[in-house]
């Protein structure tokens, strides 16, 4: 699969659109299965880099079962975050924890303020082995700002048999 990033400038401001070209297949992704993600604390899941690097290196295919929107100040309109919209059942994303609702506003000590940062945070993904994203969650009435710690490994089925890719 290939990528092309179009950046497209209107009063000064760009708007950027990630348009992919499938080559040689589908972008579909299979449904992550229970071995594919361990959850090991609260928090803390392990994911088989295999199966996370198919998925992030599918954009079109994560479109189709991830949908978020911008979440901004009512007043000033800065962008505070992103706001997962829908979730596919067996996507990567549910398998991984996040629920409809919750909103990304950093990764790895980077804000997500714009859609720039937001493809930086993409990027960079594809390279790190481990990763925080930092969320708020609706609990009832109260909104909770939490986090999410990934690492990739090449075995999952148990925590305790995990081997943990070292390169960071």
């Amino acid at each position: 699969m290939g990528q092309w990033r179009i950046i497209i400038q209107k009063n000064m401001k760009k708007i950027y659109i990630l348009l992919a070209l499938v080559v040689g297949g589908c972008a579909h992704l299979p449904p992550v299965q229970a071995a594919d993600v361990s959850k090991i604390s609260k928090n803390s899941y392990i994911i088989d880099n295999g199966v996370f690097q198919h998925h992030v290196k599918n954009p079109v295919g994560l479109a189709k079962v991830v949908k978020v929107a911008t979440v901004r100040d009512k007043k000033t309109k800065k962008v505070l975050g992103y706001r997962f919209k829908k979730i596919a059942k067996g996507s990567i994303i549910d398998a991984i924890g996040f629920k409809v609702g919750d909103m990304m506003y950093e990764v790895n000590g980077k804000k997500l303020d714009s859609m720039e940062s937001v493809w930086k945070a993409y990027e960079e993904l594809k390279t790190k082995t481990k990763f925080t994203v930092k969320f708020i969650r609706k609990i009832g009435k109260k909104k909770r700002r939490m986090a999410s710690k990934f690492s990739l490994g090449t075995k999952v089925a148990t925590a305790k048999k995990v081997t943990v890719n070292k390169k960071q």
